[in-house]
C-alpha cells in the first residue's frame, strides 16, 4: 500500500474510533470520511462495508487485549492475584468501547 493510502486508512480508523465512541456504531460513515479529511469513495475503497470499518477499529482493541493478557501471564503472584489483575484490566478495556467487543 502506498504511504499516502496507508495514512488515509489510519486516519479513517482513528476518526471512526472517536465518532463511534461518541455516537455509536451506527454513526454516519459520510461524517467519518469528512472528519478524516477524505472523500466517501476513499473510505469505501478501504472499507467496503460498515462491518469492515468496525473490524478495523476493533482490531486495535483486540491487539491491546492480547498484550494485556501476555503481561498478566507474566505478573508475579499467586494464580488468584494474576487472574484478578487480568480481570481488572479486561473490565477497563471493555469499558472503553461501551460493550462494543460483545
Amino acid at each position: 500500500m502506498r504511504a499516502d493510502a496507508q495514512r488515509n486508512r489510519d486516519r479513517i480508523v482513528e476518526v471512526a474510533r472517536q465518532v463511534f465512541r461518541e455516537q455509536g456504531y451506527d454513526a454516519s460513515l459520510d461524517l467519518i470520511a469528512k472528519q478524516a479529511g477524505v472523500g466517501p469513495g476513499t473510505l469505501y475503497r478501504h472499507f467496503p462495508t460498515r462491518d469492515d470499518l468496525i473490524d478495523a477499529v476493533m482490531q486495535a482493541w483486540v491487539d491491546h487485549v492480547q498484550e494485556t493478557t501476555e503481561k498478566a501471564l507474566t505478573h508475579e503472584g499467586a494464580p488468584r492475584e494474576r487472574l484478578l489483575h487480568w480481570f481488572e484490566e479486561y473490565v477497563r478495556l471493555i469499558s472503553v468501547h461501551k460493550g462494543g467487543p460483545a
